[in-house]
């Protein structure tokens, strides 16, 4: 509380309406809807467990020629046209065994990903009209919090011209009573006028309660690029996909990059 009186009124676009203006009724809380329909329980429990064993059991079979090829590749020297054909007769086959375990995998995992796929999809619609109203209280909480904030900062000015104003007067006082002293009885000692106490900060409490719970204001620092050619290279990254579509397309020459050409081997049945 300020405790000095002041001639010029402060001019304050947070201050309340006059007695006379008439005060909207707070909104009425947020009740949560019960479901209508009680989930029922699932006739029975899918046992994951043993969908997996199941799974494990289709492709063990593969195991022992996937690992007797990749002993044979291993051991793989290609020096001729005959060591060629040896070779392709090991990574055709492993070739064979990847796409056909693949086959297998889609198929497995086909159902319970569109299923997954499902719930997330329905959950993804009400969280994203939850995550906007939400960030819309959010906006405004933090707008009302920078005008209190303001709304302090400019009491405490106030607050600290007043006592800076106070003190002048009380050191005025103090050099009238001194000069006084002193006309009578120049040894006189100078008379101390009191120091007033620093005004201790005005700052908003950071938290704020409801019925609900509690809202905290958190300040961050954040950013957003002005001018993206004056921006540090250290803060820069290659855009990769870009490079790759322009190498696709044709371009053999871009600056700071090596395109150059390299021999893979595709497998066909």
């Amino acid at each position: 509380m300020n405790e000095f009186a002041f001639d010029e009124p402060l001019e304050d676009i947070f201050s309340a309406p006059p007695p006379s203006a008439a005060r909207p009724d707070p909104p009425a809380p947020i009740v949560m809807p019960a479901p209508s329909v009680q989930p029922k329980a699932p006739a029975a429990r899918v046992d994951f467990e043993a969908m997996l064993e199941t799974a494990k059991a289709e492709l063990a079979p593969y195991e022992r020629a996937i690992e007797d090829f990749a002993a044979q590749a291993t051991a793989l020297e290609v020096k001729s046209p005959e060591s060629e054909a040896a070779a392709m007769n090991i990574g055709l086959p492993l070739d064979k065994i990847y796409k056909a375990i693949e086959k297998r995998r889609k198929e497995l995992v086909d159902a319970p990903n569109a299923y997954v796929k499902g719930i997330n999809s329905v959950a993804k619609y009400f969280q994203d009209k939850i995550d906007r109203g939400r960030q819309t209280v959010k906006d405004k909480l933090a707008v009302y919090a920078k005008a209190k904030a303001l709304e302090a900062q400019r009491a405490a000015e106030t607050e600290r011209r007043a006592r800076a104003e106070m003190q002048a007067k009380l050191d005025a006082e103090a050099a009238r009573l001194t000069a006084e002293a002193q006309a009578q009885d120049a040894a006189a000692p100078p008379v101390e006028a009191p120091k007033l106490p620093e005004a201790p900060p005005a700052d908003p409490p950071k938290t704020v309660r409801s019925e609900e719970g509690t809202a905290t204001e958190v300040k961050t620092w954040a950013f957003k690029v002005t001018d993206p050619a004056a921006v540090p290279r250290e803060y820069l990254a290659v855009d990769e996909k870009a490079i790759r579509k322009a190498v696709k397309d044709g371009i053999r020459e871009i600056p700071g990059v090596e395109i150059f050409e390299k021999t893979n081997i595709r497998f066909g049945g």
